[in-house]
């Protein structure tokens, strides 16, 4: 099954986030994109890297408690 593209208005929406704060999280390398054609999509894998690392920071915020 070939894999689901995103663009940055469906990813504002998932997160309900600004699209400042989307910047902000490219930028940061956290969550990575591919362009195809010029314009910005995230890919399902992308998203879920980027969710499993907040999972990961969380577990590890609450193993210092």
């Amino acid at each position: 099954m070939p894999e689901k593209f995103y663009t940055i208005e469906d990813v504002m929406d998932m997160f309900g986030v600004s699209q400042s704060t989307l910047w902000r999280e490219r930028k940061s390398g956290r969550l990575t994109f591919t362009k195809v054609g010029g314009s910005v999509r995230f890919s399902q894998s992308d998203i879920d890297k980027y969710i499993e690392g907040f999972a990961n920071s969380w577990d590890l915020i609450k193993e210092d408690k």
